[in-house]
């Protein structure tokens, strides 16, 4: 009796395994943080929707969403602040099947590139980041504003002195937050000014 079981299930289990191999789910990637708009935070009460899109099947392909206001407990930005918590869908898909269509296939080579669209209300979705995934089951912490980042921090149409010096009253250190929200020195959107940032602002400096 024991030997006809195995038998008869080992065909069973391989056919299981054809199936599962067709497109392995990976643990989500997950971006987390403050939304800015117009330099400050948006909350649940903003129209506010945050859109992952990457190239899956040689088309741009949605594979993450998240509404300002979905997850209650994304409150530990900044007091009462809601922190959008986006997952970017990530699948693993063996040479020659087809993935699904709503998954970054990953590749550990060749990092996926992810692109981050804002929708504020009516208003048409705007790119405002990109991103690389290399690996799942990553958490990293991204704020993201409604323009991009720039080295013009006193917004004069100059990268000069006069934005190096408030660069300077907000420069804080690799393990410390900016001083207030939506710190516009913090160039890449990481959560802290240091000199990271620095390189950013120096790269871009007009005099």
């Amino acid at each position: 009796m024991k030997t006809q079981f195995l038998l008869f299930a080992l065909p069973i289990a391989g056919a299981c395994s054809a199936a599962v191999l067709a497109g392995i789910p990976e643990p989500d990637y997950i971006l987390h943080g403050q939304m800015c708009i117009a330099g400050t935070p948006a909350s649940a009460n903003d129209d506010v929707t945050i859109i992952a899109k990457a190239i899956v099947t040689s088309q741009l392909r949605e594979v993450g969403r998240y509404k300002m206001g979905d997850n209650e407990s994304a409150s530990d930005c900044n007091g009462d602040t809601d922190c959008y918590v986006l997952r970017v869908r990530l699948e693993t898909v063996p040479s020659g099947e087809t993935p699904s269509g709503t998954a970054v296939v990953l590749d550990r080579a060749n990092p996926a590139l992810v692109l981050v669209y804002l929708i504020q209300g009516d208003a048409p979705q705007q790119l405002i980041t990109t991103f690389r995934v290399a690996d799942s089951g990553t958490i990293q912490r991204l704020d993201l504003r409604d323009v991009p980042a720039t080295a013009d921090l006193n917004g004069d149409g100059r990268k000069d002195l006069s934005d190096y010096q408030m660069f300077r009253t907000a420069l804080q250190g690799p393990d410390l937050a900016p001083p207030g929200a939506c710190n516009s020195a913090d160039l890449n959107g990481d959560g802290h000014v240091d000199m990271r940032d620095f390189s950013l602002m120096q790269a871009s400096f007009t005099g």
